[in-house]
């Protein structure tokens, strides 16, 4: 059966979630996409506030029946600073963690674009830069969620073959691709 899913990332930060989650389930969406991206400039991301929205968004997903399928991890962009990049890299637990109460069965992440791109420097090839990075983010959860990593965020995200190649590499049946089509 297809499930047509929607981000959530078009609707304000802390929604009402029983609402739009039934409003989604009327017009015929059975899978939303948590993009915990969205809410890492709220200064409210680790107070009870988030915890009490992110409890009531999966009590409103079960009572709607809409699967919260997919979630979008912090995005580490080359436009952002060293400082921004740790910061962003810092919430990496606590996305798994939402992610993990609200039922989500991948969380994705965009590959790194550079070898140094969080400031070590014990990996010169982008390739071996990013199945360490990968490994590391797996270790966080090992009974959460998938790992997806996204297509286009870079030279070694730009293939079909480039990316199961990393896949490969990481060697875990918890990681795969997320194949961005738009």
């Amino acid at each position: 059966m297809l499930t047509i899913s929607m981000g959530m990332n078009i609707f304000p930060a802390y929604h009402e979630p029983a609402r739009t989650l039934a409003r989604l389930r009327d017009i015929g969406f059975g899978g939303v996409d948590f993009n915990y991206t969205d809410y890492t400039s709220s200064p409210e991301l680790r107070t009870c506030r988030f915890e009490q929205w992110t409890e009531s968004l999966g009590a409103a997903a079960e009572t709607n029946e809409i699967l919260v399928f997919q979630a979008h991890a912090p995005c580490l962009a080359p436009w952002h600073s060293a400082e921004e990049r740790q910061f962003l890299h810092g919430l990496t637990r606590h996305c798994l963690d939402a992610s993990a109460r609200l039922g989500v069965q991948w969380v994705v992440f965009h590959a790194l674009t550079e070898p140094d791109f969080l400031g070590s420097t014990s990996q010169s090839c982008l390739l071996d830069a990013n199945v360490d990075y990968f490994r590391s983010i797996l270790d966080l959860a090992p009974d959460g969620p998938g790992i997806a990593v996204e297509n286009g965020s870079g030279e070694l995200t730009k293939t079909a073959d480039r990316l199961l190649e990393l896949v490969e590499r990481v060697g875990d049946e918890r990681f795969g691709v997320c194949w961005d089509t738009g």
